[in-house]
């Protein structure tokens, strides 16, 4: 009888230990996101030849083969012929009913495994230092203007994002900020992003204005981003001696502005195209900027389409008419209060479902 209560008592510690940080999210991640991101991973490694094959089922198996190649081709060619003689191995014991055969392919199999997590936790590791940089190049702490209170909330999707925030203060009374996006997610995003704060800090402190700023961002930045990349953002400059806004926007979700002395709310939407989208001088010709005066209570915000953009688990998006809503009805707060209150609703609203994109919030609030 001891020894049964011994050997329960080890199954029981076993399974403890092999389901140590299971959750029920944990497992809805795994087959709500992360499988979808391996299919779509491995399909774009599969070029389909036959995708005008009349017969379903057939052509099916076709798709099946394809991302199976695009599988096994991601392998090193050393693993690569380890992994093809374990599922030789697996099938010919399975023909001649041998579990020793059986088990020689398993250890094989969970051999690749381990290495593969090991590449993957090195990955992990680099990923995690990438990620302390670039928060490490964000402010360190909003800066403190008299006749302004600011707020911010930012969330990468993965480790590393290509959203970007800053702010640069002029002298006293004025100060830069920058809120972009740049296409994409993950560490090529996150490069750009990177170089573009470098571009933003040297322009602003230069007295650029906000169009200029991103007129010569254009110049720099264009000729050199990869093909299918391009970077949203919007610039803008707050006075509070003069009490005015300039603000110019390339391609980027139209910040919004509440006037405290109508309870109007305005969607500020100077023209301006996506950095990289054009190389030639019509950037310049077709971007515009804005000056609007500030009176106190008036509120600001910059986000990222992140924010608009989020869905939940029915695939809704939160959208700007939610966002603007809010807005109208919340803008009352204190730009901390306010900030708080939005990041709520949208927990609220994405509920179990993940965050499919970088999301940033500034709110400024005269």
């Amino acid at each position: 009888m001891n020894q049964k209560k011994s050997k329960f008592h080890t199954l029981k510690e076993f399974y403890r230990l092999y389901t140590s940080g299971l959750s029920r999210d944990e497992v809805e991640r795994l087959l709500k996101r992360e499988s979808l991101d391996v299919l779509s991973y491995y399909k774009r490694g599969a070029v389909s030849k036959n995708s005008a094959e009349d017969n379903f089922p057939k052509r099916q198996l076709l798709v099946v083969k394809e991302i199976f190649l695009s599988f096994v081709l991601k392998l090193t060619p050393a693993r690569r012929l380890f992994y093809g003689m374990a599922v030789i191995l697996f099938i010919f014991a399975l023909f001649i009913s041998n579990l020793f055969y059986g088990l020689i392919a398993f250890l094989i199999l969970n051999l690749l495994l381990a290495f593969e997590l090991a590449d993957k936790m090195v990955s992990k590791d680099e990923l995690e230092i990438a990620r302390n940089i670039q928060l490490g190049l964000q402010p360190e702490k909003n800066p403190e203007i008299k006749g302004l209170e600011i707020a911010v909330f930012y969330q990468p999707a993965r480790e590393v994002g290509g959203d970007y925030y800053d702010f640069i203060q002029l002298d006293d009374h004025r100060i830069a900020l920058i809120v972009g996006d740049v296409s994409g997610k993950g560490m090529p995003a996150a490069l750009y992003a990177v170089r573009l704060q470098g571009l933003f800090e040297l322009l602003a402190k230069n007295q650029a204005s906000p169009k200029q700023m991103l007129v010569r961002i254009n110049d720099v930045i264009a000729q050199r981003l990869k093909k299918n990349y391009f970077i949203t953002a919007v610039i803008a400059i707050f006075d509070t001696k003069e009490k005015k806004l300039h603000l110019a926007r390339a391609g980027h979700n139209p910040p919004i502005y509440f006037k405290s002395a109508t309870k109007e709310i305005v969607w500020l939407k100077p023209s301006g195209i996506g950095i990289g989208l054009n190389k030639s001088s019509n950037f310049d010709n077709e971007m515009s900027e804005k000056s609007i005066d500030i009176s106190e209570g008036d509120l600001f915000l910059f986000y990222t389409d992140g924010i608009t953009e989020a869905r939940n688990g029915l695939k809704v998006e939160f959208g700007e008419e939610r966002l603007g809503k809010i807005v109208a009805e919340e803008a009352h707060l204190s730009a901390e209060e306010f900030k708080d209150k939005l990041v709520t609703q949208l927990n609220h609203f994405v509920k179990k479902a993940f965050w499919e994109d970088d999301a940033t919030i500034v709110v400024i609030k005269a």
